[in-house]
């Protein structure tokens, strides 16, 4: 059949070709205009991390802030860890990555900052793979634990410049010298000790 025959037939074809290619640019339109509103700098963010903090609390600890839902996680990490990463779920996981096996022997705080959250629990992985449940910050004892193997309360030890560290016999680790008053063991009734096989404040 030829279209030259059906005049209005071919009026159709072109009228449906037009609206075609039509339909095309204003799509091709559309898309860009989106990106022309899209700005970084006021999208919505997930989650951010701050610098490495030599004068933290060295503890593992959140804050929640119910007005602005976001979340204030405190996480002591190996000053020369690689990344910081996090994963929402019905629970929080912060996780600590190291992909160069290049690490120091210092300790440093990091503040994790989640956006857009309900209160909910919240769990740090640590380069050695273990988990710790983050507590809401309290008033009590703020020592902290390397959770290094053990098999005795002998292969334990006491360290950091003020005492605030339970570390394995043979970790050497180093924290600047401020003191708190929440890294008295003794006050708080806090010993360290080799618990499921591991080095901790109990």
């Amino acid at each position: 059949m030829s279209l030259c025959k059906y005049p209005s037939m071919r009026k159709l074809v072109a009228i449906g070709i037009f609206a075609i290619i039509a339909l095309a640019i204003a799509s091709l339109q559309l898309v860009e205009k989106k990106k022309e509103d899209f700005n970084p700098s006021t999208a919505v963010r997930e989650y951010e991390i701050l610098n490495c903090s030599n004068f933290g609390d060295y503890r593992n600890y959140y804050r929640f802030d119910e007005r602005s839902k976001t979340l204030y996680a405190f996480v002591t990490v190996n000053c020369g860890s690689d990344e910081i990463l996090v994963e929402k779920g019905e629970k929080i996981k912060i996780v600590e990555r190291d992909y160069d096996g290049e690490l120091l022997r210092c300790l440093c705080q990091k503040e994790v900052r989640i956006y857009n959250v309900s209160e909910t629990q919240v769990e740090f992985v640590n380069l050695g793979n273990e988990s710790i449940k983050l507590e809401k910050e309290t008033n009590g004892f703020c020592g902290i634990s390397t959770f290094a193997e053990c098999e005795e309360d002998a292969d334990c030890k006491i360290g950091g410049c003020s005492g605030q560290v339970c570390m394995g016999l043979k970790q050497e680790i180093f924290t600047t010298c401020e003191y708190r008053d929440c890294y008295d063991h003794v006050k708080f009734g806090m010993s360290c000790k080799c618990v499921n096989n591991r080095c901790q404040w109990i």
